[in-house]
Formats: C-alpha cells, structure tokens, sequence
C-alpha cells in the first residue's frame, strides 16, 4: 500500500495540465504544486512511522501505544484512526512543533525519525521559501507602483499643493504606472521570444488592433496581415486624465489614435458629437498626407473648436505618420495606393453632404462597438444607431477638413 501512494506523484502532472487549461498564474501554480508535493510526502510518511511502528513492537504495545492516544479498545482500532494518529505525528515533525506527546520508544522509530526529522526541516524550509516566493511576485508591481506614488505623494504635500489637484494627479500617476507596467512586460516578452516565434505572437497580440478600421480591413493586398501587425508594432502608448485634451483643431494632424482604456468624446463648440470608447479611433485618414505637410485637425462648419476630450482616465495606442511611413514605404507601392483610393473613394462618396453620410454610413464601419449583438432587441439596436450616428459625424468632421485643406 506504501508503494501504491507513489501513484499519487501523477497528480502533480494531472494538476499541471489543469493549471494551464485554467491559465493559473506561474507562481501560484508553483506555490500550489508544492503545497500538494508535501501532503504526498507527509502521507508517504505517515503510512512508513505505522508500518515500522507495528513492526518493530509486538501487538500488546501497539495496543499500549492506541490506548495512550485514546483508542482503549486497541488492536480493534479502524485503520483510519491509525493513520490519523501517524498523519498528526509527521506533521508536527515537519512543521517542527513537537509536543512530545508521541515519541520513538525503540531502536528502529528513532532511526526512522531521525530520518524524519531532516526530511521535515528540508521540507518546512521549501515551503516557506515558495510561499515568500509567490507573495512576493503576487506584490512586487503593487509595491514598485505604490513606492512612485507615495514618493508623488510626499512631495506635493510638501509643496502644498491643493488636495483636488494632487487627488486628480496621484489618480492619473497610479493608472499611467499600471499602463506602463503591462507595456513593459510585454515588450520585455517580445525580447526574449526567439525571432521565429516572434511574428505569431505579435499577430496574436496586434492583429485585431487595427483590423477594424475600414482603411486597413478593406484592403485587397495580400500583405494586408502583415501589414496591419507591422503597423500595431510601431504604435506607442499615451495615457490622459480626465478631463485633458487628446487633440485638438490646433494640434497637428499627423497621428491616429485607438482608444484601449477609458472614453473620449469628440465636441464641436462644446457639443457632443461622437463618444469613443475602447476599440474606437479617430484619425485614421491624417496618416496618409504627404510627407513633410503639417496642417491642423479640422474646424467644422459650425463656429467653434473641435478637440478630441478624456472624460476618464484614457490609453490610447498612437500610430505617427512617421512610423507609418516607414512601414508602408517597406511594402509595395501598390499598397499604399490602395490605401489613398479608399480615402478618395470616402471623399466622391460623402464629400462635404453631411445627411448623405448618416444615411449610407454602415454599423460596421463604425467600429466594434457599433455591431448590434441581438439584432431582435429593441435596445441594442438603438444603441447601435446612436452609435452609426455618432461615429458618421465624427468621420464628417475628418473628411471635410481635408476637403477644405
């Protein structure tokens, strides 16, 4: 019986394949694996003290031995209760207790226990070091994080600067830090991913980015895969509080922005014409103007200015027209072609007819979040068209500011 509990070591595989199919976190499936290792050893070692404990004394001191743990009827004692009695006994050697209550009365237990005893302290010793281990990756970006934000803290208080303001800046400190965290995790994983795996996983992390942008989905080239991840690849991260413009009518019209975190909206003299939320973008057409040209985000026809707002703590994954140049320019000419008849296309189609843009727009060239997903409810459809609505508008308001350039 002894040997049958080395057939308990294949739970540690069995358990290895179920962390994964779970997507348990490394450390924690560590931590549990050894948690589980020594109840294994811990029982292996139970059944070994009760097999030399029976062994080595006759059946009136076994029976001695139950009668002072409190089993008077002796050898009639349920194996059960035998093993409970050997299974207290190890543990309180391996977590190196010992009460005494339970000690080798001959030769061959005290051997066996001397043996026991540098087994538990190997083992009360691995556990400790695994547990530190993994409460110490569960809080390293935590600690590293809050250290930042307590240094900000420290400091804005002894300049006194107002509790609103430094309330508004540790917010932003702490979500800006999160981001930068996952950034850089992941960059440091692209590194060290041989260069043969490295196209998949990008694909994988990159590929739905841009995919639902109508400029880059619609594309008829037979690189349009690799060049939408070659593309999300040279993208960078911008972070933005609550209330901060992203972009506005003066700023230069050289960059598209893809909102991952947070909401922004679009206003036009201070009124709400587009809400973008993560997965939507604005600015896909001012990656395509002429190299070296730099003009301002449009104004509309209405007086006033137009700006891209944070109404939340906002990610964006920002794509220069530098970095897309360099990228398109790496593919063939017939591509980047391509890419300019759609935006012609868009302009013959909508030109500068505002209602002709609301009516032919299609919910699935707004964006995912415009894509009704019952199309039997009365309440995600009309979401779905404020949405069409919303994004036409904001699409109006790009094409005709380059009409007007």
């Amino acid at each position: 019986r002894i040997l049958r509990t080395l057939k308990l070591m294949k739970m540690l595989s069995i358990f290895a394949s179920v962390g994964d199919w779970l997507r348990i976190p490394p450390f924690v499936a560590r931590a549990l694996k050894i948690v589980i290792f020594i109840f294994l050893l811990v029982h292996a070692s139970a059944c070994t003290f009760w097999l030399v404990k029976e062994a080595s004394n006759t059946k009136e001191e076994v029976d001695r031995f139950l009668a002072m743990q409190g089993y008077p009827e002796g050898g009639k004692t349920s194996p059960f209760n035998k093993y409970v009695i050997a299974f207290y006994f190890v543990n309180t050697v391996f977590c190196t207790i010992g009460f005494g209550d339970i000690a080798g009365s001959n030769l061959p237990e005290r051997l066996f226990l001397v043996l026991l005893f540098y087994i538990g302290v190997l083992v009360f010793g691995s556990l400790l070091a695994e547990v530190q281990d993994a409460v110490g990756k569960m809080g390293a970006e935590t600690r590293e994080r809050d250290h930042k934000v307590n240094t900000m803290v420290e400091f804005l208080r002894m300049e006194e600067v107002p509790l609103g303001l430094e309330k508004r800046l540790v917010d932003w400190a702490d979500f800006h830090l999160r981001c930068v965290q996952r950034s850089a995790a992941k960059q440091s994983v692209m590194k060290m991913v041989p260069e043969y795996i490295t196209r998949p996983l990008a694909t994988h992390l990159h590929h739905d980015t841009l995919m639902h942008v109508p400029m880059f989905r619609d594309l008829n080239n037979m690189a349009r895969d690799d060049f939408i991840v070659d593309l999300s690849q040279v993208m960078h991260q911008q972070t933005f509080s609550p209330f901060v413009p992203i972009c506005t009518s003066d700023s230069v019209a050289d960059r598209m922005f893809v909102i991952s975190i947070g909401t922004a909206i679009l206003q036009e003299g201070g009124h709400i014409v587009a809400t973008l939320h993560p997965g939507d973008y604005f600015g896909e057409y001012a990656l395509l103007g002429n190299r070296g040209d730099e003009y301002n985000w449009s104004r509309t026809r209405e007086a006033g200015l137009t700006q891209l707002l944070a109404i939340s703590n906002v990610q964006c994954q920002v794509l220069t027209r530098v970095e897309f140049d360099k990228v398109v320019y790496s593919y063939p000419e017939e591509l980047r072609e391509e890419l300019i008849k759609h935006r012609e296309k868009d302009f013959e189609e909508y030109g500068m007819d505002m209602d002709a843009v609301l009516r032919t727009h299609r919910a699935s060239e707004i964006g995912r979040r415009s894509t009704a997903e019952n199309d039997g409810a009365g309440d995600v459809a009309n979401h779905s068209l404020t949405l069409m609505h919303q994004r036409a508008r904001a699409r109006w308001h790009e094409l005709s500011g380059h009409l007007l350039r």
